[in-house]
């Protein structure tokens, strides 16, 4: 019987061969011809359709990268302002210098703040920070630690920065170049006795973050500025410090940058047209942009990300020289499938059910996180932004919640990144398993997560997050025992114009919740 079944089997399949053999022949002399045609041009379009988004995901990372850095700088400069400088012992003498005319006294008031704190710009030169500068409340240099000759110069009109944190009394960042150095800059305002009485800048300078960038790809980096910006700028005693860069004369090159990371002497003069051409766009749009060039004859990609002033100006480019090994892999794909597809037509009901696969692929990538599974920021912000216009034409309410894993930084520094993403998909876990099906959980970024409740007012939302945050706080985690979160909430009304009004107002309470402790849940109307 087994073996009459078998041959059964053996001849089914046979004639179901010769059935497909029939019907395959006209189909590949005449409809699979077509499909194959049809089929290469929209592969194609695809193929140029995802070398775009490559290209943009090279500025994308860069960026992503370079606003890391900065902000990690910034968070360093804020603690050095508020447990270095913000001291009665250096307040007292700026205050001091305020009250007098006379240049001898503020020489030694000078003289005393530069020993007094010199052991702390000793300190921070080794983490990279290059500039510690005193101002005075009407806008001139007090004292410059990095070339404490030089003082009394009058800022107004060359450093806008200055002038806006003695005008507004409130810190500032950003990049912005200076009478000696340029640099991504913090400034606060300093205040004595309830008097205003000047400010302080703490500032890393560029090739600090270039260094980072490039230790972090293995590819080489460089930082231009336009030149217009040197000369009104910088000292005409200083300006010696930069050349220009014969790419585009329209920019110089930090000489100390120059020796490490020259691009100029390996990229082809048709090549350099191109990124000329771009660059004018870009200044006129403030775009960043990807360009493919032939570099010591290899092909690679060059990242410009624009680096724009205080009054959002483009002053100056970060690139990156990145391989293109991810272009070669898309265009070796591409040849790959057209040639597989002309060689193995029959092939072509694989093809479909292959592409049905990676669409609904493409799709779960598209809506979820990879590494914790539940909704990505794309489709969290989309639930957000239907249920924020579901009540505003219904009048219903919800509220939402930014939470935020208290120190993840020291799970990574400790335990490493791969523990660091355990934890991340084990919270994920235990907070899908304590709210409502009816409610929307996803990563919004980094340690960071939105959760959207539906029907719930503030209280009400204010009391819940609490409740996820004690549980949380008791739960223990794979390798790290216990962790905590911080919370913020907001909760719709009329008031709110859009769905990132929220968030913003949800991000702020989140920032007063880690601002006073952490470990809290902070909602404020």
């Amino acid at each position: 019987m087994l073996r009459y079944s078998v041959q059964r089997l053996s001849l089914i399949y046979e004639e179901s061969f010769g059935i497909m053999k029939k019907i395959l022949k006209p189909l590949l002399l005449t409809v699979f011809p077509l499909i194959f045609i049809m089929t290469y041009v929209v592969v194609f379009k695809y193929m140029s359709a995802t070398e775009e988004k490559i290209m943009d995901n090279y500025i994308d990372k860069l960026r992503y990268e370079y606003d890391i850095i900065v902000s990690e700088y910034t968070n360093m400069a804020n603690f050095i302002n508020l447990n270095q400088i913000q001291k009665e012992s250096v307040l007292e003498v700026l205050y001091d210098a305020s009250l007098t005319e006379d240049e001898l006294v503020k020489n030694e008031l000078r003289a005393t703040l530069l020993r007094q704190l010199s052991p702390l710009y000793n300190n921070l030169k080794t983490f990279n920070f290059r500039q510690l500068h005193f101002h005075t409340a009407d806008n001139l240099s007090f004292l410059r630690f990095h070339k404490p000759e030089t003082y009394g110069d009058d800022l107004m009109g060359i450093r806008l920065s200055v002038e806006y944190v003695n005008r507004e009394k409130k810190s500032i960042s950003g990049f912005e170049e200076g009478r000696i150095f340029n640099g991504y800059r913090n400034l606060y305002p300093l205040m004595y006795n309830e008097k205003h009485i000047g400010s302080v800048e703490i500032s890393i300078s560029i090739a600090a973050i270039i260094d980072q960038i490039a230790n972090l790809y293995h590819q080489e980096s460089q930082f231009i500025l336009l030149k217009s910006v040197v000369l009104e700028k910088v000292f005409s005693s200083e300006q010696s410090n930069y050349s220009e860069w014969t790419i585009d004369p329209r920019f110089v090159l930090d000489k100390g940058l120059v020796e490490n990371y020259s691009l100029a002497d390996h990229i082809l003069k048709k090549d350099s047209d191109r990124i000329a051409k771009s660059l004018s766009s870009s200044l006129l749009d403030g775009e960043p942009f990807s360009i493919e060039v032939n570099y010591d004859q290899e092909k690679r990609v060059l990242s410009f990300l624009p680096i724009r002033n205080f009054t959002g100006n483009t002053v100056a480019y970060l690139f990156l020289n990145s391989d293109n090994e991810r272009l070669v892999e898309l265009r070796r794909s591409f040849w790959l499938i057209t040639s597989s597809f002309l060689c193995l037509i029959v092939l072509l009901a694989f093809i479909v059910v292959y592409s049905t696969y990676t669409g609904r692929r493409i799709k779960y990538m598209a809506f979820n996180d990879q590494l914790t599974g539940i909704s990505s920021r794309r489709m969290i912000l989309t639930k957000l932004k239907e249920e924020y216009l579901r009540s505003k034409r219904y009048g219903t309410v919800f509220s939402i919640c930014m939470i935020d894993i208290d120190h993840f930084k020291n799970v990574n520094d400790t335990y490493g990144h791969m523990i660091g993403d355990h934890v991340l998909k084990e919270l994920a876990t235990v907070v899908i398993k304590n709210i409502r099906s009816t409610d929307h959980f996803g990563r919004y970024g980094g340690e960071e997560f939105i959760l959207i409740l539906l029907e719930t007012e503030g209280d009400a939302a204010l009391h819940f997050l609490d409740d996820l945050r004690l549980k949380i706080a008791q739960h223990q985690f794979a390798t790290i025992g216990n962790l905590t979160i911080s919370g913020g909430i907001a909760t719709y009304t009329h008031k709110y114009e859009c769905s990132e009004d929220l968030i913003d107002d949800a991000d702020k309470n989140l920032y007063l919740a880690k601002k006073n402790g952490r470990n809290q849940v902070v909602f404020e109307v």
